[in-house]
């Protein structure tokens, strides 16, 4: 009924077949609809990936500016070969043109808050009971990237980490609050602490503006100790999530996570003792 003239597919490598069995479906109904995929699959597959689906264009990377320039281009009905960070398949002769590579948004503030008003009512949302305690409840990011170097883990957003400022977190929680009566949040961040210094900030903020929001969020056990946590708990954090992958030592090392099994005691120790919940992931 919507008839779109674009529509985007998001893809990690685990919905990769369902999102070739989308745009197949979309595709034999309606051929004049645009197809574009992005996420971290594509951009790390990008050619047989791309060959093997009946997509018209891939953004490869970072795809806020990208896919604001597209957009225009196809509604415009102009050439794409100027937009950097994208692939698409040139009708004329059937060849596949992959532009230049677009450099990441240095300044997360410059990227505007996600406009949640396009998706259903927030509260239809609920994530497993694991990971909340009170509804409506949702996710943000205040950060991109992660320094690690986990040679299991595929960095969508790089090494290098670029930041939302505190104001600009604090804003959004506030934001969300205030329009859609959200009551907890999870920050999906890589790693949220990273910045001591900037997470002090954010905490300080949270409290300052009374936000009565309860929140969890991913850590590393050796960017944590017993002060930060307890500033986060303080500012309503209820639950870390550190990766912990192995409690074999040969094992971290192998994967070169970067961190120790007294590290890994420790923190939890220290969350446990200031009444923080320990949600750790092992691979």
């Amino acid at each position: 009924d919507f008839r779109p003239e674009i529509v985007g597919i998001t893809v990690t490598t685990l919905s990769s077949p369902k999102a070739l069995d989308i745009a197949k479906r979309i595709k034999e109904r309606f051929p004049e609809i645009m197809i574009v995929v992005g996420g971290p699959h594509i951009s790390e597959y990008t050619k047989a990936f791309f060959l093997e689906g009946n997509f018209d264009v891939a953004v490869l990377g970072e795809g806020e500016w990208t896919l604001l320039e597209l957009t225009k281009a196809i509604l415009n009905k102009t050439s794409l070969d100027k937009i950097d960070g994208i692939m698409f398949k040139e009708k004329s002769f059937g060849k596949l043109i992959v532009t230049k590579t677009r450099n990441y948004e240095k300044n997360l503030d410059n990227i505007p808050f996600p406009t949640r008003e396009l998706l259903p009512p927030l509260h239809l949302y609920r994530p497993s009971a694991l990971y909340h305690k009170r509804i409506p409840v949702t996710q943000m990011f205040t950060s991109r990237g992660c320094p690690a170097q986990c040679i299991f883990c595929e960095t969508p957003f790089g090494k290098t980490v670029r930041y939302h400022s505190p104001g600009y977190v604090v804003e959004e929680m506030e934001m969300l609050k205030r329009d859609y009566g959200i009551r907890e949040i999870m920050i999906n961040d890589d790693t949220f602490v990273i910045d001591k210094k900037r997470t002090y900030e954010i905490c300080s903020l949270i409290r300052k503006k009374n936000l009565d929001i309860i929140w969890s969020c991913n850590v590393r056990v050796n960017m944590v100790d017993y002060d930060i946590l307890n500033d986060m708990r303080r500012s309503g954090c209820w639950l870390i999530m550190p990766g912990v992958e192995s409690g074999s030592q040969k094992i971290l090392n192998i994967l070169q996570k970067g961190i120790t099994v007294d590290q890994v005691k420790k923190a939890c120790a220290w969350a446990h003792s200031l009444g923080l919940q320990v949600k750790p992931s092992f691979i």
